[in-house]
């Protein structure tokens, strides 16, 4: 039983800036958030 399935991707130069941008947002929306629970 195959329960995943690993799928390579080669995004342009393009694509990449733009994974990292959000991935960059996330990661500072989440900081904030846990910041905000914390205080």
């Amino acid at each position: 039983m195959q329960l995943s399935q690993k799928i390579r991707i080669y995004p342009t130069e393009e694509q990449l800036q733009v994974l990292w941008d959000v991935s960059e947002k996330c990661r500072l929306m989440y900081n904030f958030a846990l910041s905000e629970r914390i205080d």
